[in-house]
């Protein structure tokens, strides 16, 4: 499997290459690679257990919104917004909006246009 890795990061041209024998342990593994304590997510109420493991290992600040409710994301990403106004963070603070393209527990589609559109106002990844 070593082999593979090496193989496939020189076909996409990256320095290396992991692959995991596992989903849910690529998902709750990457997760806290990319967040650090004091990054603010929004995620979906419905995110299945991998991404739920991976965000409590990542020590972020975690806000949920309704399963699919957009108004429910713009609201809570509004409160977040305000609160900025009211009083500015010391430290800037990464933001990110996690939701799932096809929710593993219910099967539904998520929104993504609207997603990326309301992380595009209000400055969230």
């Amino acid at each position: 499997h070593l082999e593979l890795e090496k193989e496939l990061a020189s076909f996409m041209g990256t320095e290396a290459g992991i692959i995991y024998s596992y989903d849910v342990s690529t998902v709750s593994s990457v997760i806290p690679a990319f967040l650090k304590r004091g990054d603010l997510v929004v995620r979906d109420e419905a995110v299945n257990y991998a991404v739920l493991s991976g965000l409590d290992l990542s020590r972020a600040f975690v806000k949920e919104f309704r399963h699919n409710d957009m108004a429910d994301l713009e609201r809570i990403l509004e409160l977040v917004a305000e609160a900025d106004r009211k009083k500015p963070p010391k430290v800037l603070n990464r933001r990110f909006i996690v939701v799932e393209g096809l929710y593993q527990n219910t099967g539904m589609i998520c929104p993504l246009p609207r997603v990326v559109a309301l992380a595009n106002k209000f400055k969230f990844r």
